[in-house]
């Protein structure tokens, strides 16, 4: 068995893997990665199936002191990464020593880090997931993020892991401005034609209010909905709601299952990702696909690496 020692968990560290499916219609979400594709990089960086669970940092990382030789793997946002005090980098494989500390600083860029371990963590299963859902106390390690002092543990791999490093052009660039693509909502039709226009040529500030469940955009003089009356519906996690407000909610992994907003827009699944690494002051513009572009998309992105 191998384990790692928590000297300093970070703001916010939890244990997620590709989350938690077929559990919506009893209103447990999703949950997982909230960046898919560094949880798949870093996975592949040690030889891992992609949708493993791994620790996602979330703004500031933390220090882990490994009590036995390990093989991790690093992806994500930007931050300072060491070693024993000495600087490393992430996407790419890295060995380490019984009783090395590896240390991740505040994230300089981006949102999420990520580190896989090769192996298989000694975590327990909940609803078919090892993602931690912290509101619930569920999953992960004991249902809750990280703390000085735990300690988690995995079975090692049988056999000796060769060293990998993702290629440049497959290393996403975070700047402080996202296009992100949608699809029309089953409400797109609420938004009068003007307002339509507003929504795809408005530049939305990302509000601190944002978390695991939800991003929330900060809108010029808000965009007005026809003001029609709206039952419950499902939503899932990219749905991006209008409140009566006019400031637009994207929906993320751990929002609820239903919903009372209109449903103006959907996230392609190929973008998804890339809102695990939005933070304040970041801004967002959307821009409307068609289905058959979308699905191209994600067919491309789904067939990275692995």
């Amino acid at each position: 068995m191998g384990a790692l020692e928590v000297l300093e968990p970070g703001f916010f560290t939890t244990v997620q893997d590709d989350g938690r499916s077929g559990y919506r219609k009893f209103g447990v979400p999703v949950g997982g990665a909230m960046d898919g594709y560094a949880q798949k990089s870093a996975n592949w960086l040690v030889g891992n199936d992609a949708g493993a669970p791994v620790l996602e940092m979330t703004l500031k990382g933390g220090s882990f002191r490994f009590l036995h030789q390990a093989v991790i793997g690093m992806a994500g946002a930007e931050s300072a990464i060491s070693v024993n005090g000495k600087q490393t980098s992430r996407y790419k494989t890295l060995k380490l020593e019984a009783g090395d500390v590896l240390g991740i600083g505040n994230v300089t860029s981006g949102c999420r880090v990520y580190l896989a371990v090769a192996g298989n963590w000694d975590l327990d299963k909940v609803m078919g997931s090892y993602s931690t859902n912290s509101q619930a106390k569920f999953g992960g390690f004991q249902g809750r993020k990280l703390r000085s002092g735990d300690q988690l543990e995995w079975e090692e791999p049988g056999n000796d892991q060769q060293v990998r490093e993702i290629p440049r052009k497959l290393q996403p660039y975070f700047g402080s401005s996202f296009q992100i693509r949608i699809l029309a909502g089953p409400e797109w039709d609420w938004l009068p034609e003007n307002e339509q226009k507003r929504f795809l040529s408005s530049e939305f500030e990302v509000k601190t209010e944002s978390n695991r469940m939800g991003i929330r955009l900060k809108a010029s003089g808000g965009i007005q909905t026809s003001g029609e009356e709206m039952m419950s519906a499902p939503v899932v996690p990219g749905m991006v709601q209008m409140p009566p407000n006019g400031a637009p909610i994207i929906l993320m992994n751990d929002a609820q299952s239903v919903g009372g907003y209109p449903r103006v827009a959907k996230v392609v699944d190929a973008d998804l990702w890339r809102l695990g690494q939005v933070w304040p002051p970041s801004k967002i513009h959307f821009k409307k696909v068609s289905r058959k572009e979308a699905i191209k998309l994600r067919a491309f992105q789904e067939n990275l690496l692995y």
